[in-house]
């Protein structure tokens, strides 16, 4: 599917920090209801509402679940600002700083490559495009949080700056918002499973008017998705799996309710840390592991190498012993990071797809697999 190279915006955003009691929205906005309210099928943290000329952005905070912010997108014309409003990217391609590498993901998927002006760091990009468009000076590295450039970034003065949201919000980026230009914060990354957390291309494409495409890629990756699963579900034998890597004496194990354990689920796997009740990573020593998890079948972990396996008591699990172990972080070429954090996120039917042709070859076979990357023993 071709879309277009360059996506002209005719829309004016208003940023509403729910932090910043001064910030109210205009009356225009203030006294209108809503056309329609869209709620999203699996994420958690956002909703789009659509009013007659203009549409409302909610996240909502998953760590008090109260509203996080909220941003006004104007259409066509420009409202009567409220004084401690802001306003951008009015009738012209808009400049945009995206700053995380899940958000790149989802810029290329929408085809929103063209308006990217800054980003975090090249290193961090997975993209030979935008490396590209680094070396070329056609991009920016302006660091992020602690890191971040701040006087370049206000020097430059880009319309928005796209970054991950956290439970407070960075000093700098309140420097930045402080200054007119608004931050746009994302928290796809909190959200419990693969298919929630790819419903935020719906997100990202409401700032570009790109509603409508985000709806109908969503649509295609969840139908695959679900296909795909039912498929291994169906499956009578299903592998027992174990996941993450060693690091300093403590193995992150994935908790039993994070994405990766419903994906694994997903995939016709048992993952043996299913009954546990953490959403995020589970920190665990090597002697918890090893109990439940020295006959694992299968073993995915993070790690860019397999160094790590050479510690003589790693030998002693039967998927290590085997071949069976996997890794999402190899290096696609020299210092070219894995696509699996930058495009995995919008594409979750590709990173159950991998897990299924390892899991159940006999249903899935192929000569190639998306990110993931075997290690020989």
């Amino acid at each position: 599917m071709r879309f277009h190279q360059n996506i002209i915006i005719t829309i004016s955003i208003l940023v509403l920090l729910s932090c910043q009691e001064s910030t109210k929205p205009s009356p225009k906005a203030q006294n209108k209801k809503a056309i329609k309210t869209i709620q999203p099928s699996y994420a958690k943290w956002f909703n789009i509402e659509y009013f007659d000329g203009f549409k409302k952005i909610n996240i909502i905070s998953p760590w008090t679940h109260k509203p996080y912010q909220s941003y006004y997108v104007y259409i066509n014309d420009k409202p009567e600002l409220h004084e401690n409003e802001q306003a951008c990217a009015q009738k012209h391609t808009p400049s945009c700083y995206v700053l995380s590498g899940t958000i790149l993901g989802f810029f290329k998927t929408l085809n929103l490559n063209d308006i990217i002006g800054g980003i975090d760091q090249k290193q961090y990009s997975a993209q030979i495009e935008i490396r590209q468009k680094v070396e070329q000076n056609k991009i920016l590295e302006v660091g992020d949080g602690e890191r971040l450039n701040l006087e370049r970034v206000l020097i430059e003065h880009p319309d928005m700056v796209f970054t991950s949201g956290w439970p407070q919000i960075h000093i700098n980026n309140q420097r930045l918002i402080q200054q007119g230009i608004p931050v746009v914060f994302t928290l796809d990354w909190q959200e419990s499973s693969a298919l929630a957390r790819a419903e935020w291309i719906k997100f990202i494409a409401a700032f570009f008017e790109q509603d409508k495409l985000a709806d109908s890629l969503f649509k295609q990756v969840e139908k695959r998705y679900i296909a795909l699963s039912n498929l291994a579900k169906a499956e009578a034998i299903q592998p027992t799996v174990m996941h993450g890597t060693p690091m300093s004496g403590v193995w992150y194990m994935a908790g039993g309710k994070s994405y990766m354990a419903k994906m694994y689920q997903d995939a016709g796997a048992q993952f043996l840390w299913a009954n546990d009740s953490s959403t995020g990573s589970l920190p665990l020593d090597f002697e918890a592991v090893f109990l439940k998890a020295e006959k694992a079948d299968y073993w995915f972990c993070t790690s860019p190498t397999d160094e790590f396996l050479k510690d003589d008591k790693l030998q002693l699990f039967d998927a290590v012993k085997n071949g069976q172990v996997y890794s999402n972080s190899v290096p696609q070429s020299g210092d070219l990071p894995n696509l699996y954090w930058e495009i995995g996120t919008v594409r979750p039917d590709w990173i159950l797809e991998d897990l299924i042709h390892i899991l159940h070859p006999s249903i899935l076979p192929t000569d190639s697999l998306h990110f993931y990357r075997k290690f020989e023993n």
